[in-house]
């Protein structure tokens, strides 16, 4: 075999010795370049990774949606100014500068890490979206729950990873009316299984509030799943001890006295007020037994009829009325959905909160021009105010049939039960004699008494509680005012 000699050809007179090493340097700058230069020099600034304690936090950059926590997104070489958000807590500002680094970013690419805590703004708006979420979860085999599955789970945890333990037993407190049989019972033990793991002391709190609401879940026996009552470790028996039915009996028979001590009517403006004497007032659950916690109540009145369409109208109609805004004066609108065949002495319905307190202005307003405009004022009915005077109108208790209901009249109030439904003068609180009504999360529902004539026949009782959004309005509902000493205000 023959070896032939190859020898390289002088290139623009340099020699092969010269030329060779300088290809090589630029293709070994070109490779430096396009591998450790080019991608940091189009891709100049920082990949960001926000964590967010507690998380679900919604995250803008320089006033533009950035994302939520726990995502990671490019942001060019700058700065910006970075807001994270979350509905119940103090917003986090703070100014953010990215990397201007060009080298080695495909391999090493600059990051910018940032952990937020917030802190809690308005712990009601909290607890009020999660009681909301919760009441309306759906059972948890279905994959529907306002876009959660666990919302009370989620807010407990929440909370605890901002330390407040208080918050997350206030929280499963006020869950515990929103057990509607088996649906979302999985989310509340969820949530007493995350308590227990972050502080079994604060757990054992938690036990010790379930044991002291016994009366409550009593009444709602066979609405709480065994598993959840068993987890709170409370046992619960069928019937109520001797003691209650004994101060039941007590407390109607003093109900029947007060009936014969009730005054004279009032009449403003054609509707007719009853007196009732005042005293201790006590609620009741849905089998008929006591609450523990009695109301005092001054004398009062209240409209023996819940308010007519001809006397609505005659509010609709005059100067008084034309000084609100036109979505409360638009709760007359509706008349047009009436059927021809009601009668302008029938309820009126159609009736929003806005609207039944917009009358009370005007029964305020006429009052002004009498003697009793100096001590009393007109309003919607507190629960306690209402069902006392179901008491002594029907001082045997509760009612149990829709006949019975719609003809008990013994101190001249008519359809206390059946008619419509009744706006109350409070947020839907069914702890009465448990939580205060001013500790009440705000869920936007306002309570409503007494059914309707379409309702179930259970209903037709004054121990039920029903709810309705402030701003709603149905044919089935409708209100009643009372009259009030103006210093208890």
């Amino acid at each position: 075999m023959q070896r032939e000699r190859v020898v390289l050809k002088p290139i623009l007179s340099m020699r092969p010795t010269v030329y060779i090493p300088i290809i090589w340097g630029v293709l070994g700058i070109a490779i430096i370049f396009l591998v450790f230069l080019l991608h940091g020099i189009r891709n100049r600034g920082s990949i960001v990774e926000i964590t967010v304690s507690p998380p679900k936090a919604s995250i803008f950059v320089d006033n533009e949606f950035f994302g939520t926590d726990a995502d990671k997104s490019f942001l060019p070489s700058g700065s910006y100014t970075l807001e994270v958000q979350k509905t119940g807590y103090v917003p986090h500002i703070e100014n953010l500068k990215t990397s201007n680094r060009i080298f080695g970013t495909l391999f090493f690419p600059s990051r910018k890490r940032i952990s937020v805590e917030l802190q809690l703004k308005d712990e009601n708006i909290v607890l009020g979206s999660a009681i909301n979420d919760f009441s309306w979860s759906s059972d948890i085999n279905e994959n529907v729950v306002f876009g959660s599955k666990l919302p009370l789970t989620e807010t407990v945890s929440e909370v605890l990873m901002i330390g407040n333990t208080d918050l997350a037993l206030r929280l499963l407190t006020k869950a515990i009316p929103f057990l509607p049989g088996e649906k979302n019972h999985y989310d509340f033990l969820t949530a007493l299984d995350r308590l227990e793991e972050y502080d079994p002391a604060v757990f054992a709190d938690a036990l010790s509030i379930f044991a002291s609401m016994h009366p409550y879940l009593a009444h709602s026996e066979g609405r709480i799943s065994a598993e959840v009552l068993q987890r709170m470790e409370i046992g619960l028996t069928t019937g109520s001890n001797e003691e209650s039915v004994r101060t039941t009996h007590n407390y109607l028979t003093q109900m029947a006295e007060r009936q014969q001590e009730s005054g004279d009517p009032l009449v403003i403006a054609g509707i007719e007020f009853s007196s009732l004497r005042g005293g201790l007032s006590y609620m009741f659950g849905e089998n008929g037994i006591i609450y523990p916690q009695p109301y005092d109540l001054p004398d009062f009145f209240i409209m023996q009829d819940e308010i007519s369409i001809a006397q609505y109208e005659q509010f609709f109609s005059s100067p008084f009325a034309s000084g609100y805004p036109e979505d409360i004066r638009a709760s007359y609108a509706s008349f047009d959905e009436l059927d021809a065949s009601v009668d302008e002495e029938d309820a009126m319905r159609f009736v929003s909160l806005a609207g039944a307190r917009a009358f009370a202005d005007y029964i305020n307003e006429l009052l002004s021009e009498t003697t009793y405009g100096n001590d009393w004022i007109a309003r919607l009915p507190y629960a306690h105010e209402w069902e006392y005077a179901t008491q002594i109108n029907n001082s045997h208790g509760a009612i149990s049939t829709k006949t019975e209901a719609l003809n008990s009249e013994s101190i001249g109030l008519r359809d206390l039960t059946g008619g419509v439904w009744e706006w109350m003068e409070q947020p839907y609180n069914p702890l009465y004699g448990f939580v205060n009504d001013k500790d009440l999360v705000s869920v936007d529902l306002q309570e409503v008494r007494g059914g309707a004539t379409h309702s179930e026949e259970e209903t037709f009782s004054p121990q039920i509680r029903g709810m309705q959004e402030v701003d709603w309005k149905t044919e089935f509902l409708g209100f009643r005012l009372v009259l009030v000493p103006k210093q208890e205000e």
